[in-house]
């Protein structure tokens, strides 16, 4: 899982024997902590893992599956750190969408498309900006102490949306 694979692998041989039992198998535990890592949500996690075609006999329940959680600290930390890559996957995406926009497509009554826009969400960049560059933190502090005077609710960024057109089938 990222670049902390190492870390990641340590933890799982650390769950305990208990733990590993509840879920059927070492094998079990990773395919959910996959699931985690890519929705972000441990009972949305417990549902892909349950409707991966398991019996009704074998099915977890996201009750049990966060005591598990709590009761074992290795499996917390496990859960962490497939949570921690989700959030990754989710601020890449932000990014991209963000940077290199996306499409919308308006369809005629036919059903073909008759205009793509590609659409940049100013919104979302400054989001990312706050959250990953000191230059826009919501609140900077100088070498005195004192707050500046501009502060990222002070740039206005308005509402700015970018669209570019492609028409299909006009000449």
């Amino acid at each position: 899982m990222s670049a902390n694979l190492g870390l990641f692998e340590k933890n799982l041989s650390k769950i305990s024997v208990v733990t590993v039992g509840r879920f059927g198998s070492i094998a079990a535990v990773g395919d959910f902590l996959e699931a985690i890592a890519s929705c972000g949500s441990v009972s949305r996690a417990v549902e892909i893992v349950n409707n991966a075609g398991l019996s009704s006999n074998d099915k977890l329940s996201p009750l049990h599956i966060q005591r598990l959680i709590n009761d074992d600290r290795y499996l917390a930390k496990c859960v962490a750190m497939a949570k921690q890559v989700a959030v990754e996957w989710a601020e890449s995406v932000l990014y991209e969408r963000a940077i290199n926009g996306y499409e919308e497509i308006t369809y005629g009554r036919d059903g073909a498309p008759v205009q793509v826009k590609r659409k940049y969400c100013a919104k979302s960049l400054m989001e990312y900006l706050k959250a990953n560059s000191g230059k826009y933190c919501s609140s900077k502090v100088s070498a005195n102490g004192d707050k500046d005077a501009e502060t990222v609710d002070d740039i206005d960024i308005g509402k700015i949306e970018i669209e570019s057109y492609a028409n299909y089938g006009k000449a």
